[in-house]
């Protein structure tokens, strides 16, 4: 009996934690936080989008759009996960579409995932849709940072850090 009752609770903790990952897939949210620094001359507001993982917020994203205008951020933060990469193929064209975008209203730099990262991990499976996508993203006139920095408004340096393939496992399986 008690294997029964174990059973049913982890199954039910199994299915509550399914319905929050998948509704954390299709929600948007959007939090406010505030770092001061005598370092910065002034205030600076900047959006970071991370893991949207070719969802879309209304017809071309206009939702996130919208609330991104609203802020009135001073540049766009790309933490990466825009994308998605599994399968066979690398999907960006909603991404690449957003990034597009949000390049014509804001300064964008674009940092790199899992998803990104991957594309260079498995390149029997990727090819060159890695390359293709980052060539997409600069002519669109996105800053990209793999392993790299840039100056922002003379006083700001923005950081994309590529971690290596053992730092994205899940905690619970090592």
């Amino acid at each position: 009996m008690l294997i029964t009752h174990l059973t049913a609770a982890a199954c039910a903790a199994a299915a509550i934690c399914l319905g929050r990952s998948e509704y954390e897939k299709k929600a948007l949210s959007a939090e406010e936080t505030t770092i001061y620094s005598s370092k910065v001359s002034k205030k600076r507001t900047f959006i970071f989008l991370s893991d949207l993982h070719e969802n879309t917020f209304g017809q071309e994203n206009e939702k996130l759009i919208q609330v991104i205008d609203q802020m009135h951020p001073d540049a766009v933060l790309n933490g990466g996960d825009l994308i998605v990469t599994k399968g066979t193929h690398a999907k960006t064209d909603r991404s690449l579409s957003l990034i597009k975008e949000l390049v014509s209203r804001y300064p964008v730099y674009c940092g790199e995932g899992n998803h990104e990262n991957r594309i260079d991990w498995e390149p029997e499976t990727y090819g060159v849709s890695g390359s293709q996508y980052r060539k997409e993203l600069k002519k669109a006139g996105a800053i990209c940072l793999k392993d790299q920095s840039a100056l922002f408004d003379h006083e700001i340096e923005i950081t994309g850090l590529d971690l290596d393939h053992p730092f994205y496992g899940k905690a619970l399986f090592h």
